[in-house]
């Protein structure tokens, strides 16, 4: 999984094989992924973005202070769908999902017949 994460314009990069990450500020006990230090109105841990069935989910782990996703508070609502691109906000950082562009599908064509589709 691939986040890019900014904090008063320093810009860092998660990029790790993982299904699940988790971010947040570490404490003795609590282990994160994506240490938000030092930005101390994230909560510990704070979210969590997970990947299952070829989907990305975020979810606000109840947290003090919120997480938005495009602007939307999200606290509260169970996991909510992902798209890379969308801006994550918790407290005075912002991160953002990259994903991969897919390998390109050859064109689907039709066979000598033309009634058979091949794919």
């Amino acid at each position: 999984m691939r986040i890019r994460y900014r904090y008063r314009g320093n810009e860092k990069i998660f990029d790790k094989p993982a299904d699940s990450v988790i971010i947040g500020r570490p404490r003795h006990g609590v282990q994160v992924d994506i240490d938000l230090t030092p930005d101390l109105r994230v909560s510990r841990p704070h979210a969590r973005i997970s990947i299952a069935d070829g989907d990305y989910w975020i979810e606000d782990l109840g947290s003090a202070n919120g997480t938005e996703v495009d602007g939307r508070p999200i606290k509260g609502a169970g996991k909510i769908r992902l798209s890379p691109g969308q801006q994550i906000r918790i407290s005075d950082t912002t991160l953002a999902l990259d994903v991969p562009a897919a390998e390109p599908r050859p064109a689907a064509s039709w066979a000598a017949d033309e009634r058979t589709l091949i794919d």
